[in-house]
């Protein structure tokens, strides 16, 4: 699982076709801090998503599933 805060994977998955075996979550909730980070992370990562094969997006208010493209 690859977490990050740069949309350019985005890009990379779905334009260019670069997606690994496991999935992508992107992160584009403001947060005031690393700790602040950890939470919106950790609260995502309690919700009972499929997390494997997918690019998540996650924001304050929502998480956006994508399966990954086929390679």
């Amino acid at each position: 699982m690859l977490i990050t805060l740069d949309k350019d994977f985005g890009d990379l998955v779905f334009k260019e076709r670069r997606s690994g075996d496991a999935g992508v979550i992107l992160i584009r909730a403001r947060a005031s801090g690393p700790e602040s980070l950890g939470a919106i992370l950790l609260a995502a990562l309690a919700m009972p998503e499929p997390w494997h094969d997918v690019f998540a997006v996650v924001e304050h208010d929502r998480v956006r599933i994508t399966p990954l493209p086929p390679r």
